[in-house]
C-alpha cells in the first residue's frame, strides 16, 4: 500500500494528491504567538509537475476553508 493510502483516512478509494491535517485546531492562540497551521502531505506521483493547486487547496483547508465557491474562488486567485 502507498503510503499516502495508509495517511488518507477518507474511505475515498482513488488517487489522493494532497492531504490536510491540521496541528492545533481552531483554538484561540495567545496573541504574539503564531499559529502552527498543520502538515501537508503531496503525493508526487499523482500531482506530477503539477503541485501548486493541491497545495494551496491543502492550505485552504488548514486556515479554514471548507469545499465551495469561496474556497474555489480563493484556489483561482491563489493556485
Amino acid at each position: 500500500m502507498v503510503e499516502i493510502e495508509v495517511a488518507n483516512r477518507s474511505g475515498i478509494d482513488e488517487a489522493t494528491d494532497a492531504l490536510a491535517f491540521p496541528i492545533d485546531g481552531r483554538d484561540p492562540v495567545p496573541e504574539g504567538l503564531p499559529r502552527q497551521l498543520g502538515d501537508v502531505v503531496l503525493c508526487p506521483q499523482v500531482v506530477g509537475e503539477d503541485w501548486r493547486a493541491p497545495l494551496v487547496h491543502a492550505v485552504l483547508h488548514l486556515v479554514g476553508y471548507d469545499h465551495g465557491a469561496e474556497m474555489e474562488a480563493r484556489e483561482r486567485a491563489h493556485a
